[in-house]
C-alpha cells in the first residue's frame, strides 16, 4: 500500500485524505465491502501519474548533479557534451510534465462526473482526494524542476562571468553583471577584444559564451514554461478544494439527517415500549375486575 504521507508530503494528511489509506493504490484492493467500479477505475490513472512523478524527480537529481559538475568543469568539450546531455534531460522531464497535466485534466473530468452521480457518496469524496492529492504532488515536483533549471542557468552565467573577466579584465563588477546578462553587449565586446587577433583560445571563448547563451535562453523558457504550469495547478487546487468542500458538506447534511432520522426511530421506539406497558397494565386491570365480577356473581 502507497504510504499516504510520502504522497501528501512531509505535512500530516488531512482527514479527508486518510481515506485514502483504506485503499490499495498498487493492487486496486479496497478494505470496504463494497467494490465501487468509480474507485476501481480511478486506481490505474493514479499509479501512472504517480509512476511518472517519480521519473520525473530522478531526472531533477540528475540534473543537480550535472549542474555541480558543469560547475568544476575547465574543459570545454566535456561542458559542451555536459549542457547537452541537461538539454536532453530538461526535454524529457518536459514531456513527462505534459503527460501528467494531461492525465490530471483527464481524472478532473472524471471527478465532476463522479459528484455528479455520486454527490453523496464517500467514494466521491476519495476520488476527489485522491485527484487533489496528486496535484499538490505535482506543483510540487515542478517547483523542484523549476528550481534547478534556475541553478543550472544561475551556474551558467557564474561561468560567463568568469569567462568576461579573463577577455576583458579590466571590466568592473557591475560591468561584467550587465554583460552576463546582456548576450548582444557581451558578444560585441568579446569581439572587439579579439578583433585582429588570432589566439585560438579567445576564439574558443567566444564560441563557449555563444553556447552558453542559447542554453540560457532554453533554460529560460523552460522555467516560464513551468511557471505557467504552476499557476495553473494553483486554480485547478483553488476549483478542486471548492469541489472537495461541496462533497463533504453533502455528506455531512447526509449525516445530519441519518441522526434525526435515527433520533425519530429511538422516540417511536421508546413511545411503542411505553404504549405496550400501558396496554398491559389496562390488561391486568381487566382481568382484575373480570375476576371480581365473577366472584360476586357466584356468591
Amino acid at each position: 500500500m502507497i504510504d499516504i504521507k510520502a504522497l501528501c508530503g512531509k505535512s500530516e494528511p488531512t482527514s479527508s485524505q486518510r481515506l485514502l489509506s483504506d485503499y490499495d493504490l498498487e493492487e486496486g484492493k479496497q478494505n470496504y465491502t463494497k467494490d465501487r467500479d468509480l474507485i476501481k477505475d480511478f486506481l490505474p490513472e493514479t499509479r501512472e501519474v504517480l509512476a511518472t512523478i517519480k521519473n520525473m524527480e530522478k531526472n531533477i537529481s540528475q540534473i543537480k548533479a550535472l549542474k555541480e559538475a558543469i560547475t568544476q568543469e575547465a574543459r570545454g568539450d566535456r561542458e559542451i557534451a555536459t549542457n547537452e546531455k541537461v538539454q536532453i534531460i530538461i526535454s524529457k522531464t518536459t514531456d513527462m510534465q505534459k503527460t501528467i497535466n494531461e492525465s490530471l485534466k483527464e481524472m478532473s473530468e472524471q471527478v465532476d462526473k463522479a459528484k455528479e452521480e455520486y454527490p453523496d457518496e464517500p467514494e466521491c469524496r476519495v476520488v476527489s482526494t485522491i485527484h487533489s492529492t496528486l496535484i499538490f504532488k505535482f506543483k510540487e515536483v515542478l517547483i523542484s524542476f523549476q528550481k534547478s533549471q534556475s541553478d543550472y542557468k544561475n551556474a551558467m552565467q557564474s561561468k560567463i562571468k568568469r569567462q568576461i573577466a579573463i577577455v576583458k579584465p579590466e571590466a568592473g563588477e557591475k560591468e561584467i553583471e550587465a554583460l552576463s546578462k546582456d548576450p548582444e553587449s557581451a558578444m560585441k565586446m568579446v569581439s572587439d577584444q579579439i578583433s585582429g587577433k588570432a589566439h585560438r583560445k579567445l576564439q574558443n571563448t567566444v564560441r563557449d559564451i555563444q553556447n552558453k547563451y542559447e542554453l540560457i535562453l532554453k533554460l529560460e523558457n523552460s522555467v516560464e514554461e513551468v511557471y505557467q504550469l504552476t499557476l495553473n495547478l494553483n486554480i485547478l487546487i483553488q476549483t478542486q478544494g471548492e469541489k472537495l468542500n461541496t462533497i463533504e458538506k453533502n455528506l455531512e447534511e447526509a449525516n445530519d439527517y441519518l441522526e434525526k432520522g435515527e433520533n425519530h426511530l429511538n422516540l417511536a421506539k421508546k413511545w411503542h415500549q411505553k404504549t405496550r406497558y400501558k396496554m398491559a397494565c389496562i390488561a391486568v386491570v381487566l382481568v382484575i375486575i373480570a375476576i371480581i365480577l365473577i366472584v360476586i356473581f357466584v356468591k
